[in-house]
């Protein structure tokens, strides 16, 4: 999909609503229903040692009708592994409770990088007035624990992600 269809998802993310015109875009669709969707871009590496290309999520929500049910954790899982069989590392940093414990339980998925577990002090530097930030999300955000992990699991058996894959019924991702 393209970034326009973050316009749907836009007013149920926790930052401000901003999206990242390079972003690549996947909707999560269940049962023929978009209940879904993640944008992700291009890491720059450095060349000497030279790293694997990598990508970084960039936004991801679930429409609040349809959280609780696993689609954001599958969602990820299914495009870190496509990002793998593709040879590109990928890498996540979510503020969300449940999906930030969920990565640090499954080793067998996700490594914690150095800045897992960590609050946004970043934040506190940018409170001189001149940024992209007014005060109030900065103050909002600073001491926010955010989750950070590079995804280790295997590598997707489907070029397009898994076309069907069982959660309590069918799902589909597009991009």
């Amino acid at each position: 999909c393209s970034t326009d269809a973050w316009t749907i998802f836009k007013h149920h993310h926790y930052l401000d609503g901003s999206i990242n015109k390079a972003s690549k875009c996947w909707l999560i669709v269940w049962n023929g229903v978009v209940v879904g969707f993640h944008a992700a871009l291009p890491l720059p590496q450095r060349r000497d040692p030279p790293l694997l290309p990598a990508w970084r999520g960039h936004r991801t929500v679930v429409l609040p009708d349809f959280q609780g049910l696993g689609f954001g954790i599958a969602l990820t899982n299914e495009l870190a592994a496509m990002f793998a069989a593709s040879d590109k590392a990928f890498y996540s940093k979510t503020a969300h409770p449940t999906l930030g414990n969920y990565r640090n339980s499954r080793t067998d998925l996700w490594r914690p990088t150095g800045y897992n577990m960590k609050n946004s002090k970043r934040y506190e530097k940018l409170l001189d007035g001149n940024n992209l930030y007014d005060d109030e999300f900065l103050k909002k955000h600073m001491n926010r624990v955010c989750y950070a992990h590079e995804y280790i699991g295997p590598k997707s058996s489907t070029p397009a992600f898994v076309k069907e894959k069982q959660l309590k019924t069918k799902i589909t991702f597009e991009e």
